[in-house]
């Protein structure tokens, strides 16, 4: 068990040490939702209460 602590200690030590790769793992996942979000605007929409009428855009369901 130790060892798996020293392990992942030392490597999220690295991972946090390393600038371009933390910066990467932050936006990449915010860049991918922006493009579905584009590019799923116009396919998509969700009716959130029962008849069902309403509309929710897509941009607003996908953002938490």
């Amino acid at each position: 068990m130790q060892a798996l602590v020293a392990v992942s200690g030392r490597e999220v030590g690295k991972f946090v040490q390393q600038r371009g790769r933390l910066l990467s793992a932050l936006v990449r996942p915010a860049l991918w939702l922006l493009v579905f979000a584009a590019g799923f605007q116009n396919v998509f929409g969700v009716a959130v209460i029962e008849p069902y009428e309403s509309y929710v855009e897509y941009q607003v369901y996908i953002v938490p």
